[in-house]
């Protein structure tokens, strides 16, 4: 049975419990295209965690070098720093989500 008849079957029958609101926004959400689309999203690599470790990690080396800048009356000439520590960050977080995911496989 196609991935597509057993979804709408269990649409049908969820289908009964909710609002009519709730329901329009079921319908759109588990449409065929857009849930095809956010399948191939699930395994593009700008996931969620490994983005919010680059971020925090730029966020907490970059305040960290322009404050010691700051102390120590250095110029900042380029905070081209950030793009390395980024991708350091994103690389720790693609670690961290690939750990957990094995973990959760363990169980």
């Amino acid at each position: 049975m196609p991935k597509h008849m057993n979804s709408q079957k269990i649409l049908a029958k969820i289908d009964q419990d909710l609002s009519p609101t709730e329901k329009i926004f079921i319908r759109i959400f588990h449409h065929r295209v857009i849930s095809t689309i956010l399948d191939s999203l699930a395994i593009f690599p700008l996931r969620e965690t490994p983005l919010l470790f680059g971020l925090l990690s730029s966020i907490i080396i970059g305040i960290g070098m322009i404050s010691t800048a700051h102390v120590f009356a250095y110029g900042v000439a380029s905070l081209q720093i950030l793009i390395p520590v980024f991708l350091l960050g994103y690389l720790v977080g693609l670690i961290y989500e690939y750990l957990t995911a094995l973990l959760r496989q363990s169980r």
